[in-house]
């Protein structure tokens, strides 16, 4: 018949990276995956492993990538305000197209 292990279920490998460590690396690394790979001493492969894996890590690298894209635009904003000539060029070629800025 079988051995002595037939009929079980083999346990899952307990990851050397467990999800909670990758999130918190990557929040540290605002989303930035080699960062984080260098934080815990892993490689970028690593973590593109453990994000097919965990759904909930992508989402943190793309929460933390929007974070910074959103602090980005608010320091441009700033610029603007400020009458930063190049941050007004920016934004008129960038975002002024409707309006014949091109």
């Amino acid at each position: 018949m079988g051995g002595p292990n037939s009929g079980r279920l083999r346990q899952p490998k307990p990851e050397r990276y467990p999800p909670a460590l990758l999130l918190s690396a990557l929040t540290q690394a605002k989303g930035m995956i080699a960062v984080a790979a260098r934080l815990l001493g892993c490689s970028r492969q690593t973590i593109y492993d453990s994000m097919r894996r965990h759904p909930e890590i992508t989402e943190i690298v793309e929460g933390q990538r929007d974070l910074l894209l959103d602090a980005a635009e608010l320091k441009l904003i700033e610029a603007v305000v400020n009458g930063r000539p190049w941050a007004i060029l920016f934004y008129l070629k960038t975002q002024g197209k409707s309006r014949g800025y091109a």
